[in-house]
């Protein structure tokens, strides 16, 4: 088993950075520090597989690693990371061309999607378009990214903190809006097959069962508001960008000090549950609206 001392750890936790400065210019490109950092996030996701494949950690355990890696470690980190961005410096025509690739790729895989495969599915449309544009920006890309620009451009892994969101906030909704009217449609035909068949002209139970439509529609929407806007993450984000503006001085100590002890536990936890994941999987029941959104 490979032990990873924590001090060698990719540190997660954001410093005050102005992302719209340049790198100097005498600092020559080098890639020492990438393979070190591969080997270090690799070491960890394998930890985490042979801890699943050896049932070391059971399925019931996992499930509260995910949950306070979600829930607590990465919402912390995010809220720390943008309440200390100087965002009078942010380069918003950077985002906007991340969000504008993103958003054709989204689209484009949307499209062939529901040209292509039939029988038509808007469902897994959505679900293929989510999963061509996620990516996993904080447990291995940002140690990748501070490896390979740490010396020249410095403010780039600060923009991490910036991308994610995107996904977070604009595109993955789209996908979840077309999952939930996909199941809406199945469970819709699947209600009306297995209805008895009857004589027309009992307007009490058509009526009845419109009502019925209509209120578990509501009900589904109701969640998926609840599941997409009150997300952890989603809503620390939020709370980020509103954290920055209420504290120009700084996050308060105590705040800080709290925040910055969860941010610093997600880099280990997250790549060890990505490795831990793995051989669980078959057995874990699949909820594809809290994976998505956890992503």
């Amino acid at each position: 088993m490979v032990l990873i001392n924590s001090t060698d750890l990719p540190d997660f936790s954001p410093n005050p950075v102005n992302i719209a400065a340049l790198g100097s210019d005498d600092v020559v490109f080098t890639m020492d520090k990438l393979y070190p950092a591969l080997l270090q996030c690799f070491a960890i996701i394998i930890c985490g597989y042979m801890a699943g494949r050896l049932n070391i950690i059971s399925n019931a355990e996992s499930k509260g690693l995910n949950t306070f890696v979600g829930t607590f470690a990465l919402p912390s980190l995010i809220f720390l990371s943008l309440a200390e961005l100087q965002w009078n410096t942010v380069n918003w025509n950077f985002l906007l061309s991340i969000l504008i690739s993103k958003a054709i790729v989204f689209f484009a895989v949307v499209t062939v999607s529901l040209l292509v495969v039939r029988p038509l599915n808007f469902g897994r449309a959505g679900l293929l378009a989510i999963f061509c544009t996620q990516s996993n920006d904080f447990a291995i890309g940002y140690p990748i990214v501070v490896a390979l620009y740490e010396k020249i451009h410095p403010e780039y892994a600060a923009y991490l903190y910036l991308v994610a969101p995107i996904s977070l906030a604009i595109l993955n909704p789209i996908g979840l809006v077309m999952m939930e009217m996909s199941n809406m449609r199945a469970r819709r035909q699947q209600s009306v097959e297995e209805q008895p068949v009857r004589s027309v002209g009992c307007p009490r139970i058509e009526e009845s069962t419109g009502n019925r439509f209509l209120r578990g529609r509501i009900l589904t929407v109701a969640k998926f508001i609840e599941s997409v806007f009150f997300n952890p993450i989603l809503l620390m984000t939020v709370l980020g960008v509103i954290g920055g503006i209420a504290f120009p001085n700084g996050i308060p100590d105590l705040l800080m000090g709290v925040l910055r002890i969860l941010g610093n536990s997600f880099s280990a936890t997250a790549l060890f549950l990505l490795g831990l994941r793995m051989p669980l999987g078959h057995e874990t029941k699949f909820n594809l609206t809290e994976f998505t959104i956890q992503l």
